[in-house]
């Protein structure tokens, strides 16, 4: 693993033929991902973007709205697509992914596919927003413990570490204020094929953002279930599996590229 400003190389490789981007859900890092990621071949180079304010950029002050995080990750993620490319975002990830998307016009030829996985649809975030002028003014601490708490988001071991807890809370609660900033823009619609994972017992994500995404689709669209609730990635294998045989399925597409099974 290789680690830059801001995100981490997996399987890093000059001659890779495919790139897996992946952004984390709010109060993540780049290390919520390598779950997902470890056991893909090393045919397959990984980038893991974080986003400031955790892990290895905690020297860098928080973004304060959706659309400065946006900018922040796009400058990196332009450089960083130079050959063919799937992009996965999980939550607050998945938003990412569908925002950038519509700034990567000159990069179209590389992007083959975007993974979207337990996110609510931007119509849905935007008409949620409230627009607050800092984190914490409309959402408290106890309002986003207890959303933590509903989503599955920490272990009941780690609240017992209150430093540790704390920090969760806080990093949570300027990334729900991204959220609470996302403005919704009817023109940024989708041009690759794109997918929507779900987790089956996902009540953040109810069945209705199935038929909202698809609004948002210009390409090839389809939505997938996996058991498990919103950190259903995490929950059992079988995500990380289907994206290895996505993965393999898009490599062996793209020509002259044999992708080699472990």
């Amino acid at each position: 693993m290789k680690q830059e400003k801001g995100y981490l190389v997996y399987n890093p490789s000059p001659h890779a033929k495919l790139k897996l981007l992946c952004f984390h859900h709010a109060g993540g890092s780049a290390l919520s991902m390598v779950p997902l990621v470890r056991d893909l071949p090393e045919d397959v180079e990984v980038c893991l973007f974080e986003l400031p304010g955790r892990g290895m950029t905690n020297d860098l002050p928080f973004l304060s709205t959706f659309c400065e995080a946006k900018e922040y990750l796009f400058k990196t993620v332009f450089h960083y697509i130079d050959r063919p490319a799937v992009l996965f975002g999980h939550s607050l990830g998945g938003l990412f992914v569908y925002a950038l998307s519509s700034l990567l016009d000159e990069k179209s030829q590389y992007i083959k596919k975007l993974i979207i996985s337990a996110a609510r649809s931007p119509i849905t975030v935007a008409n949620h927003a409230t627009y607050p002028e800092a984190p914490f003014t409309r959402r408290t601490r106890e309002s986003i413990i207890a959303d933590i708490r509903r989503l599955g988001g920490v272990p009941n071991e780690l609240e017992s570490d209150s430093r540790l807890f704390n920090s969760i809370v806080d990093v949570t609660g300027r990334d729900f204020h991204l959220l609470d900033t996302f403005k919704f823009d009817d023109k940024a619609l989708v041009n690759y094929p794109m997918e929507l994972w779900l987790g089956t017992q996902d009540s953040a994500v109810p069945d209705g953002e199935v038929k909202l995404w698809e609004k948002m689709a210009l390409n090839d669209y389809k939505c997938r279930y996996f058991n498990g609730g919103h950190f259903y990635l995490s929950e059992n294998e079988e995500p990380a599996k289907e994206l290895r045989q996505e993965l393999m399925n898009i490599y062996t597409n793209i020509k002259g590229g044999v992708i080699h099974a472990n």
